[in-house]
Parts: C-alpha cells; structure tokens; sequence
C-alpha cells in the first residue's frame, strides 16, 4: 500500500479505461465550469450561492446513497458482495461517479430553475 501514488492510480485508470478515461476528465471539466457558471448566476440573482452549492451536495450523497445496491450489478459483481462496512464505503464512493454528475448539473441548473432577477451588467 505504500507505492500508491496519483500518477500510478492515473494510469490504472487510463489502462482499465482506455480512451473513455480522457473523455471523461473533459467531461468532468465541462461539468465544473458548468457549475462554477451556476453558482456565479445564483449570486447576481441574489441567491445564496452556498445554499446552491450545498444543495447540489446533498443531490450527490443522495444519488451515491440510493445507488449502493445496484454497483455490484454495476461492476458485475454478485449481488451478494456487499457484506461489510468497508464494501459499503467503496460502493458509496462509486455512487458518488454518478451522483457528482447530478450534483453538478443540480448546481447548474439551480438559478435557473428558480427565477428571480437577473441583474446583467454590461
């Protein structure tokens, strides 16, 4: 466990993934400049954009959450794999690839579903 590094996990993921791995890193980047864009809209509508921000938060634990049942089938996994606290954690952890996507687009997507004022300054 002491060789673990980030660069050596990268090219786990880039060998496991191949291609898809860098499709979904732009993608990931896509989603952060999404939701960097909600959140300074939410604050010229005057909307708390910590509000916004923890409620796109609290989408993505719960997407992750509802979604510990159904990794195994995910992985392809027998269902019966998820016996201890430890295989519930990485199962929530690989919820959490889904429900961050939610999450992001729920922070995008927050000020504009909600209205107000939108105050354009020039």
């Amino acid at each position: 466990m002491n060789d673990i590094t980030l660069s050596m996990i990268a090219v786990t993921v880039f060998e496991t993934l191949g291609w898809l791995s860098v499709a979904l890193v732009v993608v990931y980047a896509v989603l952060v400049l999404m939701a960097l864009n909600g959140l300074w809209r939410a604050h010229r509508q005057g909307i708390s954009a910590l509000r916004v921000f923890f409620a796109g938060l609290a989408v993505a634990v719960v997407v992750a959450a509802i979604l510990i049942p159904v990794v195994p089938i995910w992985t392809m996994a027998p269902l019966a794999d998820i016996k201890g606290m430890v295989d519930a954690i990485i199962a929530f952890c690989f919820g959490l690839i889904p429900g961050s996507i939610l999450g992001l687009l729920w922070v995008f997507l927050a000020p504009r579903l909600q209205g107000g004022p939108d105050v354009r300054t020039a």
